[in-house]
């Protein structure tokens, strides 16, 4: 029985998939057992996400786990992944974002899909908020020195239509 080249990558990158995922929960539990014996976690300083669980919003948080965000940062390669400096100014820009803020943080999605998603890649658009000033409205025409008297002038003075009168 022959498996098709595409078949065969597949199944490598699920297996792939599996041992990142027992990496992490691997990690996971050296943390606990280190945390029974008193000593502090031993996570390699590449794989360390705490600076990013620090910073993401509330909602992220809330909506995740340290070992989730910990099994999808273990899930990108160890050469495609930023530095933790660039993936940290990305959340910063993602915070300011306004759909990020609306709703009491409604839409912000959870930390560990934002890592899946590797959001920090397309950062949000930065558009100009509405500007509260007034537009400056169109010069008013000036009347001439002698009385208006013609309706079509007083309408024209006063930015709007003349009215037919009937008599």
């Amino acid at each position: 029985m022959s498996l098709s080249k595409d078949a065969k990558a597949a199944r490598i990158a699920r297996q792939e998939c599996k041992v990142s995922d027992l990496e992490a929960a691997l990690d996971h539990e050296r943390e606990k057992l280190a945390g029974m014996k008193g000593e502090g976690p031993q996570v390699d300083q590449a794989d360390d996400i705490t600076p990013l669980w620090e910073v993401a919003p509330d909602m992220a948080r809330k909506r995740s786990s340290p070992l989730k965000c910990r099994k999808a940062w273990k899930r990108i390669k160890p050469a495609d992944r930023p530095s933790m400096e660039d993936v940290l100014l990305a959340m910063f820009a993602w915070k300011r974002d306004p759909e990020w803020k609306r709703d009491g943080g409604q839409f912000v999605p959870a930390l560990d899909r934002w890592i899946n998603e590797q959001r920090w890649e397309d950062p949000p658009q930065q558009t100009e908020a509405p500007s509260r000033a007034r537009l400056p409205q169109k010069p008013l025409p000036v009347a001439s020195d002698e009385a208006v008297t013609d309706p079509a002038e007083i309408a024209a003075l006063l930015g709007t239509k003349p009215r037919r009168i009937n008599s």
